[in-house]
């Protein structure tokens, strides 16, 4: 039980971490390219 709920707190967070990734993106056309860049 607290490992499927580890692992669905994760994916959650790196939903959320996606969304915000690709928001980013919209708003700088470049966003992606310099996000892995670094």
């Amino acid at each position: 039980m607290a490992i499927s709920t580890r692992i669905y707190f994760l994916a959650t967070i790196s939903l959320v971490v996606f969304m915000f990734l690709i928001t980013l993106a919209n708003g700088n056309k470049y966003g992606i390219e310099t996000i892995f860049s670094k």
